[in-house]
């Protein structure tokens, strides 16, 4: 283990080196490491594997884990949700998921897609507009992205008059021994036209089974 004051040492360095472009994950991580010398308490640390297995034991299907995405899609107000398969005969095809429903802002996104284990659905058990019952179970729609594919691509706008927000997802990163709070993922603001006013579209890429036994009877 590094000493305490090598750590403060490092971590002032970082922050005082570039202050227009700050290192958000060494940060994270120098902070991660002393709080390991805190002689007061000890706090849970998250290992980055934990994404892979909860959505290995918390969605067992594939078929199961798209409806998990719709569901989200019905809970957002969405009144059309179309789902576009692409070279999924096998392995290695993409699944885009598109709704017109209230779309996500940035805040949203953090506090509620890329925060595990939130309340929002247990706060609001009822959507606003349409009064729908909440359909998706609790925090489970990333986990079933993770379940179907190896790349997400986020995009939504809460209105026209708003730019696209894209995230983009590498669950590989999520690898054992890696610290879930300093594993980033890319946000940007894009005035790219991706056909939408309002809503979100989810494309997950790289698919990890085929779906050809789903259509055919």
């Amino acid at each position: 283990m590094r000493t305490e004051q090598d750590i403060r040492d490092q971590l002032e360095y970082l922050l005082a080196r570039d202050k227009k472009k700050v290192d958000y994950g060494m940060v994270l991580d120098l902070a991660s490491q002393l709080s390991e010398h805190d002689k007061e308490n000890v706090r849970f640390a998250v290992d980055g594997n934990l994404v892979k297995r909860l959505g290995e034991q918390l969605v067992a299907k594939k078929t199961t884990a798209l409806a998990e995405l719709i569901k989200n899609s019905y809970d957002a107000e969405a009144s059309k949700v179309n789902v576009i398969f692409e070279n999924t005969e096998e392995p290695s095809g993409t699944i885009t998921i598109e709704d017109d429903g209230n779309g996500m802002t940035k805040e949203a996104l953090i506090k509620g897609f890329m925060t595990i284990s939130t309340s929002d659905k247990e706060d609001n058990p009822v959507s606003p507009l349409y009064e729908r019952p909440r359909a998706g179970r609790k925090g489970i729609g990333r986990f079933s992205a993770q379940k179907i594919g190896d790349l997400l691509t986020i995009i939504t706008r809460t209105s026209k008059n708003e730019p696209y927000l894209v995230v983009e997802i590498d669950w590989s990163n999520y690898q054992a021994k890696s610290n879930l709070l300093t594993i980033a993922n890319s946000i940007k603001e894009s005035e790219f036209d991706y056909g939408f006013d309002k809503g979100t579209k989810l494309v997950i890429g790289n698919t990890r089974e085929s779906w050809k036994r789903c259509f055919s009877r």
